[in-house]
């Protein structure tokens, strides 16, 4: 993460950086985007670089580690339902809001799309471990499957749906329908 000088500059100018640096690495796309474009992009000479970032790999985690946070914000906490319709429209209303966010921050989509596995967050993966015991408290799930097992799954289906629903909105500017989340989550969970 950034050097302790990098965290000693004001607020705006450490955003100003971030939010430069944020933009090349998403316009490099699936191209590898080298340190001195970044800095470039950035307006800082190399050799501050190296006061504020212990080079390239660190200054890419602080990006990347900032649209988790964003992530993270729009995604808010899963909050207890007692039916299943109140989970799925639950679920349906929080993936429409992080579209959302992807929709009006497309460079952000790109850096999740190419450097980060949305349910391999932290708080992402536990909104999605608290949606599936939530799931299991009401009954919604076949109960023959190990939970850790069929936790796990979700989450590897999940991932690659992250990947698939973001490519999507990207290409054609259209959230893609959560009924076919909730099919794909229904007939893994073995939904009654």
């Amino acid at each position: 993460m950034p050097l302790l000088r990098f965290t000693r500059l004001p607020e705006d100018k450490q955003s100003a950086l971030l939010d430069a640096a944020e933009r090349r690495l998403a316009e490099g796309g699936t191209e590898p985007v080298s340190l001195n474009q970044l800095l470039e992009a950035m307006q800082l000479p190399r050799a501050s670089a190296y006061t504020y970032f212990d080079g390239r790999e660190d200054l890419v985690r602080a990006v990347v580690a900032r649209v988790a946070a964003r992530i993270e914000g729009e995604l808010g906490a899963w909050k207890e339902v007692n039916t299943p319709d109140e989970l799925w429209r639950q679920w349906a209303t929080t993936v429409q809001r992080v579209l959302a966010y992807l929709a009006a921050h497309p460079w952000v989509g790109t850096i999740v799309r190419t450097h980060l596995v949305p349910s391999q967050i932290p708080s992402v993966t536990e909104w999605i471990l608290a949606a599936f015991d939530n799931a299991v408290a009401i009954g919604m799930v076949d109960d023959d499957t190990p939970r850790a097992l069929l936790a796990d799954a979700t989450l590897s289906v999940l991932g690659a749906v992250d990947a698939w629903a973001i490519e999507q909105l990207q290409r054609t500017g259209e959230y893609p329908d959560f009924a076919l989340v909730q099919r794909l989550v229904s007939r893994l969970w073995g939904v009654k």
